[in-house]
């Protein structure tokens, strides 16, 4: 099995898992959902940006963005998901897709793009093609919200059902994999759970405008 074809596997692993653990989202989102409305307000964002929300889930990052203004299109792979973020947040628009796969999301950018618990759950490989990715998709930021140090006994325990990379991700350092990606970043800090959250921008465009 080659590179692509492993990655592929791991995504529709991932896809699996998340439509089998539906269930479990109401009660993430009444622990996430106020969290992110706490880093919201601090982030304090321009609410004119338009907004891609990668693997949105049940739409919990969607949803707060929405309520300060922004225009969001949130995406995921989970059809069962997408299904409860429809419904709980319909200002939003929810779209089945995978910003990996060909074609997806051609011709469209967004001020922001924004992740939010997902990228701990993914090899490296893929990790920094997602990275990659999300830097091309905005024109000026990327929002990053993961997983900052070792979680409690039911985190850990959801994690190693979910896969073997939340151990390798909360063991590393993360700026090193946002550098390789072409991503500097301009604001990290802690949540009110722990989690960290990283305010990316594209190194490249950076550097043209310091030339210019």
């Amino acid at each position: 099995m080659d590179l692509s074809e492993h990655q592929d596997d791991e995504r529709r692993r991932a896809r699996r898992f998340f439509n089998k653990t539906g269930l479990a989202f109401p009660v993430i989102e009444r622990v996430v959902v106020p969290e992110y409305r706490e880093l919201t307000a601090r982030l304090r964002l321009d609410p004119s940006w338009s907004v891609l929300d990668v693997g949105t889930g049940t739409g919990a990052l969607a949803q707060t963005l929405a309520e300060r203004g922004h225009r969001v299109v949130g995406v995921d792979f989970s059809e069962k998901l997408l299904a409860r973020a429809r419904r709980r947040v319909p200002g939003v628009d929810f779209e089945h897709a995978d910003i990996l796969a060909p074609g997806t999301m051609q011709g469209r950018r967004f001020d922001l793009v924004t992740m939010a618990y997902v990228l701990h759950g993914m090899s490296p490989a893929l990790r920094r093609q997602v990275l990659v990715r999300a830097r091309e998709l905005a024109t000026r930021h990327v929002l990053i919200v993961d997983y900052a140090r070792r979680g409690t006994w039911l985190t850990r325990l959801v994690e190693w059902v979910e896969g073997p990379h939340y151990f390798e991700f909360i063991r590393q350092p993360f700026a090193p994999a946002l550098w390789d990606a072409g991503l500097g970043v301009t604001l990290r800090g802690r949540t009110r759970s722990g989690g960290g959250f990283w305010l990316c921008f594209d190194r490249s465009v950076a550097a043209r405008s310091a030339r210019s």
